[in-house]
């Protein structure tokens, strides 16, 4: 991971059940233009359990009444710590590619997926909830994604 925002988000998302995968590639093809990354990609299974921590109450209160924990969640992860262009957030091109690797629904499900996704958080294809997520220094609105800011990320060293 490359910067403590990155870092953060990550044990947010493991802390909270999630399988994530940190700086997914988006290779460069006839579709995008320039090689680029998500910063995470994070999977959650409705029935996540650890024997230590990972149960019911151990969830973020926000995650809990934000989500339907009884779907599968599949968050496309953007982390800005610093400033930043909102615009280029969350690129259709990038968060297709995300969708489509994931595999989580079929192809011809995926277009409707990351057409849904371009105005707004989330989505729900079948069992999946597909989300954008922002991890930031600071609050933002809710927009066209979530945002979780960084006073929400708790990590217990």
């Amino acid at each position: 991971m490359s910067n403590y925002g990155e870092a953060g988000a990550y044990w947010y998302l493991r802390l909270n059940g999630f399988f994530p995968l940190n700086n997914f590639v988006v290779h460069k093809d006839s579709v995008v233009r320039h090689r680029a990354d998500v910063d995470l990609l994070g999977v959650r299974p409705p029935h996540v359990f650890e024997e230590v921590g990972g149960q019911q109450d151990d969830w973020d209160p926000a995650l809990k009444h934000g989500f339907d924990l009884s779907q599968t969640l599949a968050w496309i992860c953007e982390v800005k710590t610093g400033r930043f262009d909102e615009k280029k957030l969350f690129r259709p091109d990038i968060v297709g590619r995300a969708v489509r690797r994931l595999g989580l629904v079929r192809l011809e499900e995926a277009d409707t997926v990351v057409d849904t996704l371009r105005d707004t958080a989330t989505v729900t294809s079948g069992a999946v909830t597909f989300a954008k997520v922002l991890f930031s220094a600071e609050p933002r609105a809710d927009g066209p994604y979530v945002n979780i800011p960084e006073g929400n990320v708790v990590m217990n060293s």
